[in-house]
């Protein structure tokens, strides 16, 4: 069935149906991929219970809105894939798609630097941090036991602390191999200069989307790009809350998705007026998510003695946001720079689960947020590839079921 409707117009389903708004990750993605395998994944699960409780299966159907936004006549057309019983409600996936907004502007370089900055911000809060306050710290913070070895000593290669000596020692075999003899012979010249422009192609078309997307300088050349990802994820995930055949709204997101995900939700909980629909927002599924390791990036741009500026950020950013300590500044509430925070905070109510698997470098434990569920998974698959399994795991979309089963049933 094909069918196109204004996204305004009231249904009489009265609310009863749900949509999941789902954001691809880093790489070079194209249209209708992410929706095509994450539909994929939840079909399956859903017809797996709905035959052993021996009720109608879900089949697929391609549906489209027209979608405005208030007060303008500018609109678009939004594709979706319902799955129907015709006995439950129906459940929409949406895609969000970003990928076309990366310039691909970012170089080797700026990727290097990024990737020595991380490991420096790591190898300073290491330093801050030392044993002692570790041991008494995880006590009093369950969620830190993930960060630390049982000893209560720093995991070695935590937070990508060793990434930056990698990157280092990376160059200069690089640097070893460009100056070598065998460099003078055609064959293995042409086999280097080949590799090489994989490697770069690699870099820039997957780690640089992160360079790219956590460009915080208002006035760097890359920090439009995140701009207009965030001002377009918000401008589609309200349009599906503003439609009234939705009682309950969730966003499933991979890898950096994930942080796309997060601050389209953070914009919305901290928007000064709270809109009736903002309650439709029910949950938000991360897996092979990096928010941990990008928020201990951007904490480490801030000054220790900057405490208004600190408390700011972190009332701005406090969505399901464990309160990050900073070594060295202790605001209680008899400082005279203690910061009341009368800002918004209007998604007080969504479940979280996230799910990650050892064998992926870029996913973890998140333990810097409030997240309901963490599920460590066991994919089985080579450390390398690791991460882009995970819409190929039906336990995952299984759990994702009995998670939200009062919304999807």
């Amino acid at each position: 069935m094909n069918q196109t409707e204004d996204i305004s117009v009231k249904s009489t389903a009265n609310g009863e149906h749900t949509a999941i708004m789902v954001i691809h990750g880093i790489g070079e993605q194209v249209p209708f991929e992410t929706l095509d395998m994450f539909t994929r994944g939840i079909l399956a699960s859903l017809n797996d219970r709905a035959k052993s409780q021996e009720t109608r299966t879900y089949s697929p159907a391609h549906r489209q809105r027209t979608c405005t936004i208030p007060g303008t006549s500018e609109s678009w057309l939004e594709n979706c894939i319902s799955l129907d019983a015709g006995n439950s409600p129906r459940i929409d996936i949406y895609e969000y798609y970003w990928a076309h907004e990366m310039t691909r502007q970012v170089t080797v370089k700026d990727i290097v630097q990024w990737m020595k900055d991380i490991s420096s911000y790591a190898r300073k809060y290491y330093g801050e941090n030392p044993k002692k306050d570790v041991e008494e710290r995880c006590k009093e913070e369950p969620r830190l036991k993930n960060l630390f070895e049982p000893s209560g000593q720093f995991h070695e290669s935590g937070y990508l602390r060793m990434m930056g000596p990698g990157v280092r020692l990376l160059l200069f075999v690089l640097e070893i191999l460009e100056s070598a003899a065998l460099r003078s012979w055609p064959l293995i010249q042409w086999v280097f200069n080949f590799l090489m422009a994989r490697a770069k192609k690699v870099l820039i078309n997957y780690i640089g989307d992160v360079v790219a997307y956590t460009a915080t300088d208002r006035k760097a050349y890359l920090f439009k790009v995140r701009q207009s990802i965030l001002q377009n994820s918000r401008l589609m995930l309200e349009s599906i809350l503003k439609n009234d055949e939705y009682g309950s709204v969730i966003v499933a997101s991979h890898s950096l998705g994930t942080v796309v995900g997060y601050d389209t939700l953070n914009r919305i909980h901290k928007l000064p007026k709270k809109e009736p629909y903002f309650d439709k927002i029910k949950g938000f599924i991360t897996f092979g998510s990096p928010l941990d390791k990008i928020a201990f990036y951007f904490r480490e741009h801030i000054t220790k003695d900057a405490k208004i500026r600190l408390q700011m950020i972190n009332n701005l950013h406090s969505f399901k946001k464990v309160e990050m300590k900073y070594p060295g500044i202790d605001i209680d509430a008899s400082d005279p720079l203690k910061v009341v925070d009368n800002t918004s905070n209007n998604l007080k109510n969504v479940k979280w689960i996230n799910f990650f698997d050892r064998n992926d470098p870029v996913s973890g434990n998140l333990d810097l947020y409030n997240v309901d569920e963490n599920h460590k998974l066991d994919m089985d698959k080579p450390f390398g590839l690791t991460h882009i399994k995970y819409w190929e795991h039906p336990p995952m979309y299984k759990k994702i079921l009995n998670f939200f089963s009062s919304d999807l049933s």
